[in-house]
């Protein structure tokens, strides 16, 4: 259609013809169709099908390695700055850090954990001004976004998180070394421009890098990123999982202790142990569904306003007041314990208390000891 007017002729654009609109919908529809079908037919051919959840090329195991290597240095760094402020609060040179608690007074302790409550309460108040201050955390961040961090949010968090833990806060050091391990593997994402699905492995695999060198189980670092952060247990994901975890480990031990964290009393397995873990075990992992639920539950509703300033140190201050109490429950436990052993010993071994003697022990037993040597 033109106009007579002497002006540029103006074209009306025909509408498409119900033929082509057919062909377009059925060449999208074959298109979509074809995905799953070609997927399908892959994963019948492959003998291990696996593997295709996620393909590993060998141009990543740089960035693997260095993820596992920088996840362990940076756990490592950390724990230096949580025994420091641990020293420095409470004013001991050697011992372990239940030693430097017991070894300062009762108001000591309120006064440091008041400290915490009020460094956490100005720390989470300026951190709303963070420019990713309302994205997700670590874990979200991997499920719902391939492992796009909020970098400012979770440096922040993580040095707030290792130096009140230092200050008595109960609350685990696990989570600063999981957050700056995945930070790793995010930068390192970045530089080298990986793909979603390959920046997602890599930032798990570094949190989980970093819960393995926090208490020194590499193992337990690697189910954690599988079971938890991936959900998957394919072995393209189980290879660069342990290879980090058990990488950050290693590397930790050139500035932490190799050993285990917890020391343990030597716990002789029974049959009424064994009873015990059999009807307790159930138990505990009902509990834990519950426990991982009450979580959502608190994060779900989590303080707003001036409650963000006020319940940390409350709080820790209540926490402060409570160690007294914690203390005496202990002294008092280590006395049951200590007169176990002594009744151990009496129908033990009499030098050493072990249930069988060694050679060089006298082996004479205690009258009215009825138990068989």
């Amino acid at each position: 259609m033109t106009a007579e007017s002497g002006a540029k002729p103006i074209e009306i654009p025909q509408p498409a013809s119900t033929s082509d609109l057919e062909k377009t919908g059925v060449a999208k529809v074959a298109a979509d169709a074809e995905s799953p079908v070609a997927t399908a037919a892959r994963i019948e051919q492959n003998p291990q099908p696996n593997l295709l959840e996620l393909t590993v090329p060998l141009r990543l195991w740089p960035a693997i390695l260095l993820t596992g290597a920088g996840a362990g240095i940076t756990s490592g760094l950390l724990m230096k700055l949580l025994r420091l402020v641990q020293h420095v609060c409470y004013r001991y040179r050697e011992g372990d850090f239940l030693t430097g608690v017991e070894g300062v007074s009762g108001t000591h302790r309120v006064m440091v954990l008041a400290c915490a409550g009020v460094l956490a309460a100005i720390v989470l108040v300026l951190r709303k001004r963070l420019p990713d201050a309302d994205e997700d955390d670590l874990n979200e961040s991997i499920w719902k976004h391939s492992g796009r961090l909020p970098q400012w949010k979770m440096t922040v968090n993580a040095l707030l998180s290792i130096v009140i833990v230092g200050m008595g806060a109960a609350l685990g050091r696990e989570a600063a070394l999981k957050q700056f391990g995945g930070l790793v593997g995010g930068k390192l994402s970045d530089w080298l421009a990986l793909t979603p699905e390959q920046r997602k492995l890599l930032v798990a695999c570094g949190a989980g890098a970093g819960m393995a060198a926090a208490y020194n189980v590499p193992l337990g670092g690697a189910l954690f990123t599988l079971e938890v952060l991936l959900g998957t247990a394919s072995i393209a994901a189980a290879l660069p999982a342990f290879a980090t975890a058990f990488l950050a480990t290693a590397v930790s031990w050139f500035m932490l202790p190799n050993e285990p964290t917890y020391q343990l009393a030597y716990l002789p397995s029974t049959s009424s142990l064994f009873c015990w873990a059999l009807v307790c075990g159930p138990v505990m992992g009902y509990a834990a569904v519950w426990f991982v639920r009450g979580l959502h539950w608190a994060k779900d509703h989590k303080p707003r306003g001036w409650a963000v300033a006020a319940l940390p140190v409350a709080v820790f201050v209540a926490l402060g007041f409570a160690s007294p109490c914690s203390a005496m429950a202990r002294t008092s436990c280590n006395w049951r314990l200590s007169r176990a052993s002594a009744r151990r010993s009496s129908c033990g071994c009499w030098c050493c208390g072990h249930s069988q003697p060694s050679p060089a022990c006298v082996p004479a037993r205690p009258a009215g000891c009825s138990r068989p040597r």
